[in-house]
């Protein structure tokens, strides 16, 4: 059948517009492959433009450009969920947010999730285009609501926490300024920070993130964990406490406000009271990590919660705050024989013994001492870099496993030592180690100057376990982290949280599979010292041990240790200033800014 006749055979219907034409000519010149191939595109470029529309909806990335957005409506992952099926789950801590494109979801939510007796109650049921979980990965809260499916099958986009900061960190440099904008005139209403000099407060504003809930949102819930410091911007909340009958008013909250400090402040680790939108409205939100580094707003807080307390008129509402904090591992590695439900799977247990084989030995060998020897023998100017012990273990042996043996040896020997007994070469040895691959150069200092990394190798030490030795227990107390360097740990979670029997002791359900550079118990670095995993370890295991006030200390090392109150009786002591009155030298002080400069300079 030749070109002509299908175009002849086309032409008998009616070709109302010119495009109609163009269409019938494109479709009889085109090969099939480049048609197909055509077609695939607009479908492309259709889900991409459906994407990047709700996305555009979202506060989050309203600031973002088309191109941004396009980037990341391309991240979003496809999953299909069953009828019945939990998409997230209240109290778990989100690791993504969805977008419903086809099906119908209900969301629902326990006011007491210790209750195994209590049933749900349904707050809404969403459809087509709604979207939920993007609160939870910017806040570190739990979830607030369950949401299943209730359709017959829901089709849902994700994206996953670790591509949702990449696209925070572009977000954030557009909303900087306005945050800045925003932040300057409701610090001027907050009590606790009108007497901060204007530095203190682009330091606190660069470190808080604006947050936008819906009415009704949960800002806050009662008797939940959380992390977070607000200072309501815009709108008005309703503040409310649980009771056997519902939840009772105590109190309502608007733009100037602030609630939640005592979850930087307090060692309780429970909210008191529910903090929910009344309508739109916007907040300022402060981490306790962030605020940690912050030292200077601690004793503001501290006098503004006094007053709070002296101005409540009986209310009962103190926001008490939370601590709590899981592991920031994204991708959780499960050598078992049982899926994500705990339930058997027979694929599974069929290669188990070969995964489990293979892993427990991959963690000996890839330690990061074979990862420092490869270093040394790929670059040898490292061997310089990393002092004389690096250059005499590399000059010393010729063959692999001897090399790391002695890079082991040395590595423990130093690590063993006190801190202040170590030499200038033991801590080149021991920096050039934690430079390797590895979650603390990574993650958790992954930002910091050279010098403070370097304060931070200079007091970290090592432990080693024997096979199935237990490293800690689930709710014991614990002030360090811990980064695994050769070996394998696995941790435990809690099995059974909701029961409320305090007799029973919390089951251990395994969670994941800890190797090399992988850290565990890193929540102790952000004030949480009850622990919420059991860690055992598997293999002969070496770790080196982080203490959270070593690792506060080294990342105070870059910050103005000297309060206004300091400066003033610093500038008292200068025979210049001697003759200023008390309020002259307290306006200066509060300008100064503190400033290291290196030698030679």
């Amino acid at each position: 059948m030749s070109v002509d006749y299908i175009k002849a055979q086309l032409n008998n219907f009616k070709l109302e517009t010119i495009a109609s034409k163009k269409e019938v000519d494109q479709f009889c010149h085109e090969s099939p492959y480049l048609r197909t191939k055509r077609e695939v595109q607009e479908e492309l470029a259709r889900a991409e433009k459906y994407r990047a529309g709700i996305l555009k909806t979202l506060s989050t990335f309203a600031n973002l450009s088309q191109e941004a957005l396009v980037i990341a409506a391309q991240s979003m992952e496809e999953i299909i969920y069953n009828k019945g099926e939990d998409i997230i789950e209240q109290d778990d801590i989100g690791d993504s947010f969805f977008i419903l494109e086809e099906g119908r979801v209900s969301v629902r939510r326990k006011a007491n999730m210790r209750d195994a007796y209590e049933k749900p109650r349904e707050l809404v049921q969403l459809g087509k285009d709604a979207h939920f979980g993007e609160i939870a990965l910017l806040t570190a809260e739990p979830r607030s609501a369950t949401v299943t499916v209730i359709s017959d099958t829901a089709r849902c986009l994700r994206m996953t926490k670790s591509r949702f900061d990449e696209l925070l960190a572009t977000t954030n440099k557009l909303q900087a300024e306005n945050r800045r904008m925003i932040g300057r005139d409701v610090l001027d209403k907050v009590v606790a920070f009108r007497t901060m000099s204007a530095i203190e407060k682009k330091k606190l504003l660069d470190r808080m993130v604006l947050m936008t809930y819906l009415p009704g949102s949960y800002i806050c819930r009662q008797g939940t964990t959380g992390n977070s410091f607000f200072i309501l911007t815009e709108g008005h909340c309703r503040v409310t406490v649980n009771e056997e009958k519902g939840e009772r008013d105590v109190g309502k909250l608007r733009a100037g406000d602030t609630f939640g400090e005592h979850a930087l402040t307090d060692t309780s680790n429970r909210r008191q009271a529910n903090v929910i939108s009344v309508e739109s409205v916007s907040c300022l939100t402060l981490s306790r990590a962030d605020f940690r580094l912050l030292t200077n707003l601690k004793g503001k807080l501290l006098e503004a919660q006094a007053a709070r307390g002296a101005n409540n008129n009986g209310s009962g509402f103190k926001t008490n705050a939370d601590l709590i904090q899981t592991s920031s591992l994204a991708n959780k590695r499960r050598i078992s024989a049982l899926n994500t439900h705990g339930h058997r799977d027979e694929m599974r247990i069929n290669n188990l013994f070969k995964r489990f084989a293979k892993f427990t030995t991959e963690t000996l060998w890839n330690s990061l001492y074979s990862r420092l020897y490869r270093e040394l023998l790929l670059d040898p100017s490292k061997q310089t870099d990393y002092g004389t012990i690096a250059e005499e273990v590399m000059h010393q042996n010729e063959q692999r496993y001897p090399t790391v043996q002695a890079i082991g040896a040395h590595a423990q020997r130093i690590l063993e030592l006190d801190p202040p007994r170590r030499s200038v070469a033991d801590h080149a040895f021991v920096q050039g180690l934690l430079k390797t691959r590895n979650d603390v150069r990574d993650k958790l200092c992954k930002s910091w100057p050279a010098h403070q990394f370097g304060v931070l190798c200079k007091r970290i030490k090592m432990q080693k376990f024997i096979p199935f030795k237990k490293i800690f227990e689930i709710d014991s107390s614990g002030t360090a982290a811990y980064l695994v360097v050769r070996g394998c740990v696995r941790l435990y979670s809690k099995a059974n949280a909701a029961t409320s029997d305090a007799n029973v002791p919390p089951k251990a359900f395994f969670e994941q599979d800890v190797g090399p550079g992988e850290l565990f118990g890193e929540a102790a670095l952000g004030g949480i010292h009850t622990r919420m995993h059991m860690a055992q370890a598997i293999t002969h295991v070496d770790v080196i041990v982080i203490d959270d006030q070593d690792f506060m200390s080294a990342q105070d090392k870059d910050s103005n240790h000297m309060g206004t109150e300091e400066r003033q009786k610093f500038l008292m002591a200068v025979p210049m200033f001697r003759h200023w009155d008390s309020y002259k030298l307290l306006r200066l002080a509060h300008v100064l800014i503190q400033e290291e400069v290196n030698k030679g300079v």
